[in-house]
């Protein structure tokens, strides 16, 4: 009968014989590459039988092996033959063992220790024959009665009583002081808590209930918002301002570029008017102490520079600009009116 080990080396035998890796009969029999490996290592217990028999025959049919002759060896190999006893050593027929006698199994004394004496020389006596008719079992209590008496005499003394009562007193103090301390601690700590969390949940309210109206109740409301939003607001850092600078600016200045034909009046200070026509590409740079005002008949028509920052078209559409206020800090004042067509 094969061994385990035996069968997996004939699997491999058969796989080299073909020139053949695992890898290659995975891939030809798709069975999983580390149950082949196992296979051939001997290991025929990873799957119930009927899958590893299904795999047995596949690889016998991929090797060109006998598929019965290698499952007869995994039977034999699974399920070995019982080995048959004659009926002569069968279990009803084997000898009851017998009991144990002073003869058969002497038993060594426990030798103790102790001051040798001298021991007077006297004529040996003839020792008597055990008579056969005597022969009886020894007890098993009485071997356990003079087994503990000799370990008794070993042992060495105990402690006196008074010892023993001595320390007992100590160690039951010693327990009454940790027990009072504990239940201190834990009502101290239960009062700590009552105290501090449990007054509103222990304490019944005696206050009456006020009946308000909707109104009221609303007003209240709004109370607590604001002052909800104005605690937010407190809480809030406040910006700082930033300080006014005064422009170190001269002179109002104004440049006009013209897209299309278009009337212009313009006032320097309050006292010096003026006024012109623009075509379309013109280019004219007025400048005034303190104010300049304008009067426009298009406010698409021109392109303005204020004290150098380019401003635009003052309109999208075509619309009178009936009034344009300039000073140092910029445009003031500005007044359109549309066109009626």
């Amino acid at each position: 009968m094969l061994t385990p080990e035996e069968f997996g080396k004939q699997l491999r035998r058969a796989r080299r014989a073909k020139k053949l890796r695992t890898r290659d009969l995975y891939k030809r029999t798709k069975i999983n590459e580390d149950y082949l490996k196992d296979m051939e290592e001997g290991k025929l217990n990873f799957l119930p039988e009927p899958y590893i028999r299904a795999f047995l025959k596949t690889i016998a049919a991929e090797l060109n092996l006998s598929s019965e002759r290698l499952l007869e060896d995994y039977d034999e190999i699974r399920h070995p033959p019982e080995l048959f006893e004659p009926p002569e050593k069968s279990r009803k027929q084997t000898p009851k063992p017998r009991k144990r006698t002073l003869k058969q199994t002497p038993e060594k004394p426990i030798q103790i220790q102790a001051k040798k004496r001298p021991v007077k020389k006297s004529k040996p006596e003839e020792q008597e024959a055990p008579h056969p008719q005597k022969e009886e079992t020894v007890p098993e209590i009485k071997k356990d009665e003079t087994r503990q008496k000799i370990a008794a005499d070993n042992l060495p003394p105990k402690p006196k009583a008074e010892n023993a009562q001595k320390s007992k007193p100590k160690k039951t103090h010693r327990m009454e002081t940790i027990l009072i301390l504990a239940v201190g601690l834990i009502l101290i700590a239960v009062g700590f808590v009552y105290w501090k969390y449990g007054r509103q949940y222990f304490v019944t309210a005696q206050q009456p209930v006020k009946e308000i109206t909707v109104f009221e109740a609303r007003n209240e409301i709004l109370k607590k918002e604001q002052e909800k939003q104005k605690q937010a607001l407190a809480l809030r850092p406040h910006k700082k301002q930033a300080p006014v600078v005064q422009s170190p600016i001269k002179y109002v200045t104004l440049r006009i570029k013209t897209l299309d034909t278009t009337w212009v009046r313009v006032i320097r200070d309050k006292a010096d008017t003026s006024e012109f026509i623009f075509r379309p590409g013109n280019i004219r740079d007025f400048k005034a102490d303190s104010l300049l005002q304008l009067r426009m008949g298009r406010g698409d028509g021109l392109l303005l520079w204020v004290n150098g920052d380019s401003i635009g078209k003052l309109s999208r559409t075509a619309a009178v600009v009936k009034k344009l206020v300039i000073n140092k800090t910029g445009i003031i004042e500005k007044k359109l009116r549309p066109v009626q067509r």
